[in-house]
């Protein structure tokens, strides 16, 4: 197996789903003997004041005020950032730090690619409104541009790692994500769950077929681990009937009480994709479990930059 996270970068906004991401940061860091570093990113307000031509409103001195106010603000939330660092670092990791100005999914993606980070983990507050559909959260955004894995965190519960769920379509783009997991589950000698879901609309509707059509699909998917896998790891197969893709992974998430799903982002594109938004961004906003969502080409990056485990890790 390969230690696939050695550089993790935690970005925070100091809420409470932030914390919830920083026990899982710590839990990875720990287990792979991972550096974090710890990103904080302040909104630009000089930059918005300008952009948007407040100055014509005849508030000459508003920009000057605004500046005066954003580095009170940037000093607050960079001794935020250095108290943080310093507990950690007196736990035993290895920590580095930072504060930036401007966008916060774009500072992150450029940072992350900065300091090579493996794994980019931050906490989700969900999909709360039609804007943000349209939009997209700052999580949902991460998650589209980044070249690494992006680890999710929406509830605050203790870290732990027992029972993955990858989701799949038979796809390339699944085996890139578990092939992922399960150098992750091989770490926490976790269970290792591969689900796909029948959506009802998109397949033949009659119940009585459906069975028969269950058992089809379970045996596909059998076969299609021993072909690309082999009879070296003990996958769990199931098969689950629902009328959206992500609504079935969410409730067999919570059904069968699994710890962390991996999922590839690939599929729905174009208007729909804009309106109701990709599989993996949906299954982000509803599961309580955090969720690892990346293309297939990042989970294949980190992957093939990998080197080996740690003698003491990979016993």
């Amino acid at each position: 197996m390969l230690s696939v996270i050695r550089h993790i970068l935690w970005a925070t906004d100091f809420s409470q789903t932030a914390e919830a991401a920083l026990g899982w940061a710590l839990m990875l860091a720990r287990a792979f003997g991972a550096t974090i570093t710890i990103l904080h990113v302040a909104p630009d307000w000089v930059k918005y004041y300008e952009e948007r031509g407040l100055e014509e409103w005849g508030e000459e001195e508003l920009p000057q005020a605004l500046a005066a106010l954003q580095n009170v603000h940037i000093g607050a939330k960079s001794d935020q950032v250095n108290e943080k660092a310093e507990q950690l670092r007196n736990q035993g990791f290895k920590v580095e730090s930072a504060v930036l100005l401007g966008s916060a999914p774009v500072q992150i993606l450029e940072y992350a690619e900065h300091i090579q980070a493996d794994i980019i983990v931050m906490g989700s507050h969900g999909i709360r409104s039609w804007r943000e559909h349209l939009l997209g959260s700052t999580v949902a955004r991460v998650i589209q541009g980044a070249q690494v894995p992006v680890m999710a965190v929406a509830l605050q519960r203790p870290a732990k790692c027992e029972h993955i769920l990858v989701p799949t379509d038979f796809s390339g783009a699944t085996r890139a994500a578990l092939d992922y997991a399960l150098n992750i589950a091989h770490i926490f000698r976790a269970q290792v769950h591969l689900l796909h879901v029948i959506e009802l609309l998109e397949s033949v509707a009659e119940w009585e077929a459906m069975a028969e059509l269950e058992k089809i699909v379970a045996n596909g998917l059998r076969q299609w681990i021993t072909e690309r896998m082999g009879d070296e790891y003990e996958i769990q197969v199931h098969v689950l009937r629902c009328h959206h893709a992500a609504d079935g992974i969410a409730l067999f998430a919570e059904r069968e009480s699994i710890d962390l799903i991996v999922m590839s982002t690939h599929g729905r594109t174009g208007l729909v994709r804009f309106l109701w938004g990709s599989v993996a961004e949906r299954v982000v906003g509803q599961v309580p479990c955090p969720v690892i969502a990346a293309k297939a080409g990042a989970f294949r990056k980190v992957l093939s930059s990998s080197g080996p485990l740690p003698v003491e890790m990979g016993n």
